[in-house]
């Protein structure tokens, strides 16, 4: 694996940590809201939601890849730990 797959390996995992925080809901209930309430343009609005979700789904599923690989190669370790006793 290079270099930058590895950087991105290890932005998506602190990405997806971050994403899945309390303060993470909270900052963005508090922008919507103000978002809404101040009354700014609402396709702005749906247009920075729809981009941020495609970004939080490349995040997510590559940090979901990456968990998968490490217990698909731990399994393998376990396995053959098995068969060599």
């Amino acid at each position: 694996m290079n270099n930058i797959s590895k950087w991105f390996d290890r932005v998506a995992e602190i990405a997806s940590e971050w994403f899945g925080s309390i303060p993470f809901l909270l900052l963005h209930l508090i922008g919507w809201t103000v978002w809404i309430v101040t009354r700014l343009d609402i396709n702005q609005l749906l247009l920075v939601v729809s981009l941020e979700a495609i970004f939080l789904e490349i995040f997510i599923l590559r940090a979901a890849n990456i968990a998968s690989r490490r217990m698909e190669n731990q399994n393998k370790r376990i396995l053959n730990n098995v068969k060599g006793e």
